[in-house]
């Protein structure tokens, strides 16, 4: 493996271990200190925030990663990208939080200082260069000022919590810590040669129009993820939230544990097209993966038991669910941007989302119609969005793949 490719597989992994194994240690306090109610306000009023900096980020993390990694060496060109995504980003971010606090004041979930800080987590969390690092291939600068975040975020929460026994100390905690990173983050972005530059309207536009198609893919993602915690919360109560929510957080960790190889490969195999490396490592990862969720699925019921401190069955069900979602999951994203981007098919990989999305859409409709939203209901629901997404990028890879491979024998 490429050194610099694995430098950066390397720390995006403690980057999402600090992103995941954070709030996986949170959760057993905050569920001991401030009762699952008030921890499910939390986790509804952070998914939220989640489906925001989805929303906000735009697709950026493709589109604008993609164009970087072409003309790194071009530090004017970079610069101009650099400061049309920031344009863009302040636009959508304002849009954002009109809604996230219409949202949060509408369910009553907080006051003018859950709604204060609700905004400038958005406006903090979406204007960290993360797009930028991951173009020039410095996967440890975004490491660094995330992980910094992450670790600021839980020593101070258990602070202000131990203290208030509030649940909206949780959520001030996670606007200074985002606070902390963006100013790390622009620290590091101001000790290189690049800058932002405002690019004029026709530029700024230009790629609004070339990251939307990215953005319907990403907004879609944010319907069945992060606004599942919200979706279950709202219709089925904070209690079925907060158990969701615990299950969630596993279901994401083990969602993004070969996230870093894929983040780092993606700008690499764009550069390189060196598909003996991403063959060789998909046998591998696969085989890791269908290991790992067999292991978490057999000691489920203990997981839950010694380290929430949750005794139901509901949840180990929700929770086996939710680990096969897993591994339809690491399929859909190894086979989406990362594989069919250098084969010109960023178009599937697009619409196999939205597609996804709607399904999850129609027989979550149904779901409450006939009034069976649980947590249990929703756990199949994404269990059968990850399944379909993965199905129709695995299917698109093989065919362009082999018509590409046919070309190069003629």
């Amino acid at each position: 493996m490429n050194a610099n490719l694995r430098n950066n597989v390397i720390f995006l992994t403690l980057l999402q271990a600090a992103n995941y194994v954070s709030p996986l240690l949170l959760i057993p306090y905050l569920l001991r200190v401030l009762g699952s109610a008030e921890y499910g306000t939390i986790a509804v009023i952070l998914g939220m925030v989640q489906a925001c900096y989805i929303i906000t980020e735009f697709g950026f993390s493709q589109s604008a990663t993609a164009k970087i990694a072409q003309r790194v060496n071009k530090i004017f060109y970079v610069s101009l990208i650099n400061g049309a995504v920031v344009a863009i980003k302040l636009m959508i971010c304002t849009l954002c939080s009109i809604v996230a606090c219409i949202a949060i004041y509408y369910q009553g979930y907080g006051g003018f200082d859950v709604l204060i800080s609700v905004i400038s987590i958005i406006f903090f969390q979406a204007l960290q260069p993360v797009w930028f690092f991951n173009g020039i291939e410095k996967m440890g600068r975004i490491s660094i000022f995330l992980i910094a975040s992450k670790i600021f975020y839980c020593i101070l929460t258990v602070l202000l919590v131990n203290t208030t026994h509030k649940y909206e100390s949780a959520i001030y905690s996670m606007a200074v810590s985002s606070f902390l990173g963006l100013v790390i983050s622009l620290w590091f972005f101001y000790k290189t040669p690049y800058r932002i530059v405002y690019p004029g309207h026709k530029i700024i536009k230009k790629e609004f129009l070339y990251s939307l198609r990215f953005f319907w893919a990403r907004g879609a993602v944010s319907l069945y993820t992060s606004l599942c915690v919200v979706f279950v919360g709202g219709f089925a109560g904070m209690q079925q939230a907060s158990l969701f929510s615990v299950c969630e957080q596993i279901f994401k960790a083990g969602k993004l544990v070969m996230s870093p190889l894929c983040q780092a490969l993606y700008p690499y195999l764009i550069r390189t097209n060196n598909w003996k490396v991403f063959f060789k490592l998909f046998t591998i990862t696969a085989v890791t993966m269908f290991i790992g969720c067999g292991v978490v699925i057999t000691i489920s019921k203990d997981i839950l038991q010694l380290i929430f401190n949750i005794y139901s069955s509901e949840a180990n069900h929700v929770l086996t669910i939710l680990v096969i979602g897993v591994y339809a999951s690491y399929l859909s994203v190894y086979f989406g941007y990362l594989a069919l981007v250098p084969l010109n098919k960023a178009n599937i990989a697009n619409n196999s989302v939205i597609f996804g999305a709607f399904a999850f859409f129609i027989v979550g409709s149904i779901v409450y119609i006939f009034g069976e939203i649980s947590a249990v209901s929703v756990a199949y629901i994404i269990l059968m969005t990850e399944t379909i997404i993965a199905s129709i990028r695995i299917c698109a890879f093989i065919l362009a793949y082999n018509k590409v491979k046919a070309k190069s024998y003629e």
